[in-house]
């Protein structure tokens, strides 16, 4: 089914033909594929990733191999080898073997960049999948926390067309890691908060002293990523001194310390938005 990840273990590969030869990489670097460059094979530190097409234009499938443990093989149903796939092979957690990240695009003016990773543990290789995320493929991820394990920067799709165009859009940074070989959002970590204090002063831009206007997009990025530093009221407290806040509509309540401050429709929305998303209480 389109949009899921079929593994393959037990049936061969369709046309998977001989081994071989793999090609050495460094650790962490990303290597891109197309089905034009047929079946590829590459190593680090003992671990080999293989690529190939199913069929002529078909999806990528992936076969990690190596350390002593079983083949794992699996399929990205939701992209087809016309689009390019980015492979990497790298540590992803303090005293492991290496781990595969496979980012396939799934095409489309926006969107998507499919992300897996294949880890090692105990005798075989097991797949954490991340799903479909949309903007620009990711770097090899390092660890933000200090606690031994990959962090993954992306950004809250949610954000994305929530109040006006994708290009007009700021989403906050949304951090994902690995634990117990699934993926976790630690987003609201405070150690992760110099992050978005390096974010706030853009996206505070983008929503109050842009040359067109604030913009309802921006706003409900500068907002999250406020409340994400616990700055959200004085955040709101600008916002409402905006032309955009005063739009005409329903009026209601809104920010926790001023529960009796009445706001435009547009500012009670993205309040309520931010609350369902609990980016506030």
């Amino acid at each position: 089914m389109r949009g899921s990840l079929i593994l393959a273990l037990a049936a061969p590969l369709i046309g998977a033909g001989p081994a071989i030869k793999a090609k050495s990489i460094a650790p962490g670097t990303f290597v891109a594929w197309t089905s034009a460059d047929g079946a590829r094979s590459f190593v680090h530190d003992g671990v080999t990733a293989t690529l190939r097409s199913r069929w002529t234009e078909g999806s990528p499938t992936l076969t990690v191999s190596g350390r002593g443990k079983a083949p794992l093989r699996l399929t990205v149903d939701d992209s087809t080898a016309n689009f390019p796939s980015n492979i990497a092979i790298g540590v992803l957690a303090r005293g492991q073997s290496p781990s595969v990240l496979l980012q396939s695009y799934t095409g489309g003016a926006h969107c998507c960049w499919h992300l897996i990773a294949v880890m090692p543990t105990g005798k075989k290789f097991v797949k954490v999948d991340f799903g479909r995320w949309d903007g620009d493929m990711l770097a090899w991820p390092t660890d933000l926390s200090g606690d031994g394990v990959a962090d993954f920067r992306f950004r809250d799709q949610n954000f994305l067309y929530a109040f006006g165009s994708y290009a007009g859009s700021r989403p906050p940074f949304k951090i994902m890691t690995i634990r117990a070989l699934k993926p976790v959002d630690v987003s609201t970590d405070p150690v992760f908060r110099p992050l978005y204090a390096a974010d706030l002063p853009k996206v505070r831009t983008a929503c109050l002293e842009e040359d067109n206007g604030p913009d309802g997009g921006a706003c409900a990025g500068y907002l999250a990523t406020a409340a994400r530093l616990g700055r959200f009221d004085q955040a709101w407290a600008s916002f409402l001194r905006t032309d955009l806040s005063k739009q005409t509509g329903r009026i209601e309540p809104c920010s926790d310390s001023r529960p009796n401050a009445c706001v435009s429709q547009l500012a009670g929305d993205i309040c309520a938005f931010l609350r369902k998303l609990r980016y506030i209480k």
